[in-house]
């Protein structure tokens, strides 16, 4: 199922059952009101932000159907920061893909042995993106003519996701692990590909990760969102949210009512916590 949601007035705005043949793993959204998600059914599919009429709410329309964009599961989905006219996508088959998200066509697509992606995150306002994946690395891709222009510093356990600090100066990624083992986030220079720090501090796998302003936010198997100060490393709060089972992925959202983060947990549907100044709370749940 995809559902969109109004997060500043806690509203859900509308629900497509049955989106796609099997699970949706990935989702993104573009300037220009087009959304695109990406499913185990190995397809790719575009959706319109509408409103029927006016002063009614917004709806989610089908605006397109690609339904071999993989010979896999498709595991990331991202548009471009410029101006969401292209759409990148990776998947468990090796592949990352660039396609013209107007016309919904393939542009290129590039095949690195062994790359099963996990995630990919494009770097505002850049031609270029970040991409992780299971073999426990990140790579940096620039897109024009879709090849691998940079390598960081191979981690112990998979990278389970990226982000890219809005200045493009810094990006961050998470780590599988049990136990303690691993579970933690990395902070990277973009320019030197090396490590500045980790976020230490989950006891299970990190399976998302997020800028918030100058802030990290993680997501865990431990069913708990945490923010941090990633300049020292030090955790500026955490949040456990009781029955959630996995956090599957956190959204920062700054600019919305004050400071809200999305959270898609397992079991407790999605969650929006509140940010204060050193504190999270749970706000509302869909």
């Amino acid at each position: 199922n995809l559902a969109l949601y109004d997060c500043a007035k806690r509203l859900l705005l509308s629900r497509i059952s049955g989106a796609h043949e099997r699970e949706v793993t990935a989702v993104a959204a573009s300037p220009s009101q087009l959304c695109a998600s990406g499913s185990r059914d190995k397809s790719l599919r575009f959706w319109r932000v509408d409103a029927p009429s006016e002063g009614s709410n917004l709806k989610l329309e089908p605006a397109g159907d690609l339904p071999d964009a993989h010979e896999l599961v498709v595991s990331a989905v991202d548009f471009n920061s410029l101006d969401g006219s292209q759409l990148v996508t990776g998947s468990r088959d090796n592949t990352v893909k660039l396609w013209d998200a107007v016309a919904q066509q393939q542009i290129s697509s590039a095949v690195v042995s062994r790359n099963l992606v996990t995630h990919i995150r494009w770097v505002p306002n850049s031609h270029q993106f970040l991409q992780s994946g299971e073999d426990k690395e990140l790579k940096l891709w620039d897109s024009r003519p879709l090849k691998v222009v940079g390598t960081f510093s191979r981690k112990q356990y998979i990278q389970t996701c990226c982000d890219v600090r809005q200045d493009g100066d810094q990006c961050v990624s998470s780590s599988n692990g049990f136990g303690g083992n691993g579970c933690e986030a990395t902070v990277w220079d973009m320019r030197s590909k090396k490590p500045l720090l980790e976020l230490i501090g989950h006891s299970e796998s990190v399976l998302t990760v997020g800028y918030y302003d100058d802030t990290v936010v993680t997501g865990s198997a431990d069913a708990t969102v945490r923010q941090w100060d990633p300049t020292v490393g030090r955790e500026i709060a955490i949040l456990p949210v009781e029955g959630a089972g996995p956090i599957a992925c956190v959204r920062p959202m700054p600019q919305v009512a004050n400071g809200l983060i999305g959270a898609a947990t397992f079991n407790r549907g999605v969650c929006l916590c509140s940010v204060g100044s050193d504190s999270l709370s749970l706000s509302h749940r869909y």
